[in-house]
């Protein structure tokens, strides 16, 4: 009886065709989630769920059933796909312009330079400086290890979790979809960490301008603040140095190491939220 029964519902297991149904025709309707074909077919995937327990199967109609995917959706193994327009479609498509600069660029290692954005600074993140310059070295070592673990060679692909290669002794041990589970739990391990030394017994008003000062530590690369008096110099001062400092990366572009590689997603991953709060609050009395 048990054997008849697994034998069922392997024939008739429609979960995934159901749930890619969905999809596609939220994907293409107006009403999104919302259209009727779609609250069918949430309802027929709820049943399919239940099935093990009731021994009822959803039903997929002939209609609804899935002959073109949108692209987002990855479906390689069909020729029937089309540019999806809506959000997910969009963001797929910009994040495959990303992923494909970053894997094909050969300076992707490079400490680079980029502007501060002064909508992130919070007054008086001074005092927060020299803890959160220790902190982001403490999180770059961290990372580091992380990548050399598991021989990924940025740390784009390391957190986006869009890693275009493993080390050999990673891939020959164990399945692929194995190897980035732990590789996500390990980088979870150490977000959870250094949060904990970012929030560890602070107000609120000291985690905001923490917050700012880990930003600052990671993206101001030409260091134009320094740990006492810093504040943002005149725009005359701040085009020469930048020329400055131009003239310095190119003659300083050869001795640079994977070891300075920077690390953009330090106040982000460990600060991310007061981060944004700065940036709206910030932007709105500019409005």
């Amino acid at each position: 009886m048990i054997i008849n029964f697994f034998a069922e519902y392997m024939k008739g297991n429609n979960l995934g065709k159901i749930a890619n149904a969905h999809l596609v025709q939220a994907d293409r309707s107006l009403k999104l989630a919302l259209d009727e074909r779609c609250l069918y077919l949430a309802e027929q995937h709820s049943i399919e769920v239940d099935f093990p327990k009731t021994g009822i199967s959803g039903t997929l109609r002939e209609e609804d059933r899935t002959r073109e995917y949108p692209d987002f959706m990855e479906k390689e193994d069909t020729l029937s796909t089309y540019e999806s327009q809506s959000i997910l479609g969009k963001l797929y498509r910009k994040t495959k312009d990303i992923q494909f600069s970053v894997f094909n660029s050969e300076e992707f290692n490079e400490v680079v330079a980029v502007n501060v954005d002064k909508e992130l600074i919070e007054p008086g993140f001074e005092s927060q400086y020299m803890i959160a310059d220790a902190n982001y070295k403490a999180y770059a070592r961290d990372m580091r290890v992380l990548l050399k673990q598991f021989g990924i060679q940025s740390e784009a692909e390391l957190v986006s979790g869009s890693i275009n290669e493993l080390s050999k002794f990673h891939t020959v041990k164990k399945d692929k979809d194995d190897i980035l589970e732990r590789i996500q739990k390990s980088l979870t391990l150490l977000v959870q960490k250094h949060r904990k030394l970012f929030e560890r017994n602070l107000t609120e008003d000291i985690r905001t301008k923490r917050a700012s000062a880990y930003y600052i530590v990671a993206y101001d690369v030409n260091r134009q603040y320094s740990a006492q008096g810093m504040r943002f110099e005149s725009k005359a001062k701040l085009e020469a140095r930048k020329i400055e400092n131009l003239k310095k990366n190119e003659e300083n572009k050869k001795a640079k190491s994977k070891q300075e590689q920077q690390f953009f997603s330090f106040p982000w991953l460990i600060a991310g939220k007061y981060l944004c709060r700065i940036k709206q609050r910030n932007n709105r009395a500019h409005n």
